[in-house]
């Protein structure tokens, strides 16, 4: 199996607890409102999705540390190309299923929505390379810099405003990826 040093399992708490402060950013903090949200419908969502993504993430590095031959990019496209495909049917067959509305709106909007397919397929490539020139968790621990790019995308474009639990939370996100980086 996957050995994780101990600084890279601490900088993957420190990154999960950063995360986890985001999480809590919008409301009040108190003993009675994080209870409540650690038992809400949207924490079991969340958590689910984390846990399946979880397996992905390890599945997707098995599958790739499996794949024998070609250069690393294009094995990194072509799991890509395949791993996309699956989540487009599965989503696909969701949205036709639970809200036929939406999946018609998909085909009549591409135009709009081509570019951000674009965009994402381009990322898991780079997932997908990332997981195949190391081991999944410090991939996914570095991964989280998305949180960086988000708030700061929301802060600069919707000109929201940042609390000082928002900075704390970002500047640990930061440490713990300055800290995987540099084991």
């Amino acid at each position: 199996g996957v050995v994780v040093t101990v600084q890279t399992g601490i900088a993957i708490a420190v990154g999960v607890f950063a995360t986890v402060m985001l999480a809590f950013v919008k409301t009040n903090l108190s003993i009675a409102n994080i209870q409540q949200s650690l038992l809400s419908r949207q924490m079991a969502i969340g958590l689910a999705a984390g846990a399946f993504l979880g397996f992905c993430t390890v599945a997707y590095g098995a599958a790739m540390q499996a794949m024998t031959g070609g250069s690393l990019l294009n094995n990194a496209i072509y799991a890509a190309a395949i791993g996309v495909t699956i989540q487009a049917a599965c989503f696909g067959a969701y949205l036709y299923v639970a809200k036929r509305n939406e999946f018609i709106a998909s085909f009549v909007e591409w135009r709009r929505a081509g570019l951000a397919g674009v965009w994402a397929s381009i990322c898991s490539i780079c997932w997908f390379a990332a997981f195949l020139s190391h081991e999944v968790a410090p991939v996914r621990a570095v991964g989280q810099v998305e949180l960086l790019f988000s708030v700061g995308f929301s802060i600069l474009y919707f000109k929201e405003r940042v609390t000082r639990l928002e900075l704390t939370a970002m500047a640990l996100l930061a440490l713990s990826i300055i800290m995987v980086l540099l084991d």
